[in-house]
């Protein structure tokens, strides 16, 4: 079990073939954010590559219909890469909305300088999604 009841996570369970802070410790962040569905393609490309910028990448992702996405991302640091990342979320994904908690929740984390590694959890709601990725396919005659 990845999680105890202080919300630190055993690091000897995470791999870290891109770091060698293993010997920090590694708190969980919640993200909850916001997005028009029509735009949930972009969005994903662009998160994957701000991600990747600061030394991080996405474990594992679960789509709920065309509704949300949840994705957890390792990797990033605090301070480091933590205020970099929250900046390139602000400036360069216009079509996502961070919620207000959320955006609390990072001004304070990145104003400190204590030293650890993030499990993200990134959850995307998006708006106007139909709850249904269905495609219809026309038949095909022989």
């Amino acid at each position: 079990m990845l999680l105890n009841k202080s919300w630190w996570i055993n690091c000897s369970l995470i791999r870290y073939s891109h770091t060698n802070d293993g010997t920090l410790p590694m708190k969980k962040l919640n993200i909850t954010s916001y997005a028009p569905v029509q735009y949930r393609h972009d969005i994903l490309s662009e998160l994957g590559t701000i991600v990747t910028r600061c030394g991080g990448y996405v474990n594992d992702y679960n789509f709920f219909s065309d509704l949300a996405v949840s994705l957890q991302i390792l990797g990033i640091r605090q301070p480091d890469t933590l205020t970099e990342f929250y900046q390139q979320l602000t400036m360069n994904m216009k079509k996502l909305r961070l919620d207000r908690q959320t955006v609390h929740i990072l001004d304070n984390q990145s104003k400190s300088i204590d030293r650890y590694l993030l499990f993200i959890l990134f959850q995307i709601l998006f708006i106007d999604a139909k709850g249904d990725l269905r495609q219809n396919v026309p038949t095909v005659q022989n």
